[in-house]
């Protein structure tokens, strides 16, 4: 059964070491923890190794993915802890991960206005169609 254990483990390695999402890679971590106290130097190299590919290959996508403030907000999350479990420095992914959401909520802001603004004009709109109906039966009723 160690044997097994060990297969497993040396294959997830391999492949955290070659990238993987955020969410992926902070739970690799969270079982790495869980089940070595200790980390051993393979261990953090490996995740270390994948958190740099992830810089590389994965982070770009997984921003330009994010479509609401609560998936920035994991997102930054998973950035955080990354940094604190591997020592690593996610720092310029973090800002970029920050100005983005920023971007994104006063887009989100202005399209809500902008949309708010479009109703406002419908209801006026429909309101002066409903005043020249009346209208005009005003003017049948009175003949």
């Amino acid at each position: 059964m160690v044997e097994i254990q060990e297969v497993c483990r040396n294959a997830l390695l391999a492949e955290a070491a070659k990238g993987c999402r955020s969410d992926e890679m902070r739970e690799l971590i969270d079982v790495f923890l869980q089940i070595d106290e200790e980390v051993d130097a393979s261990v953090l190299d490996a995740l270390q190794s994948g958190f740099h590919a992830y810089q590389h290959d994965y982070f770009s996508n997984e921003l330009s993915e994010c479509k609401s403030s609560g998936q920035f907000d994991e997102l930054l999350a998973d950035l955080e802890t990354i940094g604190s479990s591997l020592g690593v420095d996610p720092s310029s992914e973090i800002q970029r991960t920050q100005e983005t959401k920023d971007e994104f909520e006063e887009n989100e802001s202005a399209y809500a206005d902008h949309m708010q603004d479009e109703w406002k004009e419908r209801s006026y709109s429909n309101r002066a169609s409903e005043a020249e109906v009346r209208e005009m039966f005003a003017t049948l009723r009175s003949d």
